[in-house]
């Protein structure tokens, strides 16, 4: 459970947390133009909208709906609800960010939402006084929420890429290096939002083979942040695409996202069987839900062998093992991209 539990399991800090609810009226203001931009409720009615928006938060239609949507729900909510005389617009962003990244948003801790709201204060009360005017619809907050994400990912690859810029390119005193290709891919994951090793292999003219040691050879450099945030930002625009916008069920990108975690992982310089063996376990789950869909017994059953194969390579830890599979993993997901284009366009 979120944040419920931390007070029923810490009472001590329940009582801190609700003594720290205001007792007073307060008005939310432009502190440049000086204008009222909202009045909260009254001290009395804070405790009861505390309550109802951390039932909210841990209800079933909180966990099905898109977790960057809750995030900028819990975010506005928390605002306009106003429990503390000071301090409330930090108290939100950083519960938007405890949600994204209990919630697995987060990208090797390279993500954060504060400067993007920081940068244009004015903005930031203009979109909350529209959105007051429009309450309980927040579309215009979430709006403006999911441009702050947005936003906020492009700094994720801007930080990226500085660790590959000219100062950083080789090796001195423990800092890392890229190639060119490998900066190449890594502009190429950001500016796509996903890359396969079909891509590299067209864009450097190579082997699929060679594209996906490219990718591997990221981790062996002391690279893994690096490469798994790559990976990671995949899944997450992923997540978010528009399913009719889809050419295949969103589990095919998933299982893609798996293989290309677990060859990052497996070529790391020690084996972290947990994080291995997690991954496998949501490539087999991405893999149960897409076979209903795939009627060539053929392409089924080679899908089937090779999770089966994962399997028993992460519970015998054979490292080796697991590479293999999810070199078989990346082909069948090519194969499987055409099978599904071919039954879209009967």
């Amino acid at each position: 459970m979120l944040i419920k539990h931390w007070i029923k399991d810490s009472p001590r800090l329940g009582v801190i947390l609700r003594r720290a609810f205001r007792k007073i009226r307060v008005v939310v203001g432009n502190r440049h133009t000086k204008e009222i931009v909202y009045s909260p409720p009254a001290p009395k009615e804070v405790r009861p909208l505390i309550d109802g928006l951390i039932l909210w938060l841990n209800s079933d239609a909180a966990r099905q709906m898109h977790l960057v949507l809750v995030a900028g729900i819990a975010h506005y909510e928390l605002v306009r609800i106003h429990p503390f005389v000071d301090g409330n617009g930090r108290t939100a962003r950083a519960l938007a960010t405890l949600i994204l990244t209990m919630r697995e948003f987060d990208i090797k801790r390279f993500f954060t939402l504060d400067d993007f709201y920081d940068s244009d204060r004015p903005a930031y009360y203009a979109v909350l006084k529209r959105t007051n005017g429009t309450y309980p619809d927040c579309t215009p907050w979430l709006d403006y929420f999911l441009e702050g994400v947005e936003i906020s990912l492009a700094r994720v690859k801007e930080r990226v890429l500085l660790l590959s810029s000219d100062e950083h390119r080789k090796v001195a005193g423990g800092q890392v290096a890229l190639s060119e290709r490998q900066m190449k891919i890594i502009e190429f994951i950001h500016a796509h939002g996903s890359v396969k090793t079909s891509d590299l292999a067209s864009m450097f003219r190579v082997s699929r083979q060679a594209a996906l040691r490219e990718l591997t050879a990221m981790a062996g450099k002391d690279l893994p942040a690096i490469a798994l945030a790559s990976v990671e930002a995949y899944r997450l625009i992923e997540g978010a695409t528009d399913p009719a916008q889809r050419p295949a069920p969103i589990e095919l990108a998933m299982l893609d996202y798996s293989g290309f975690k677990l060859s990052i992982l497996a070529a790391g310089p020690t084996a972290d069987w947990a994080a291995i063996g997690a991954t496998a376990k949501d490539s087999d789950s991405n893999w149960s839900a897409l076979a209903k869909n795939v009627r060539d017994s053929g392409i089924h059953d080679l899908a089937a062998a090779i999770q089966d194969g994962l399997r028993s390579a992460v519970a015998r830890k054979d490292i080796e093992g697991v590479k293999f599979a999810a070199k078989l993993q990346l082909g069948i997901v090519d194969v499987l991209e055409g099978y599904f284009k071919r039954a879209k366009s009967r």
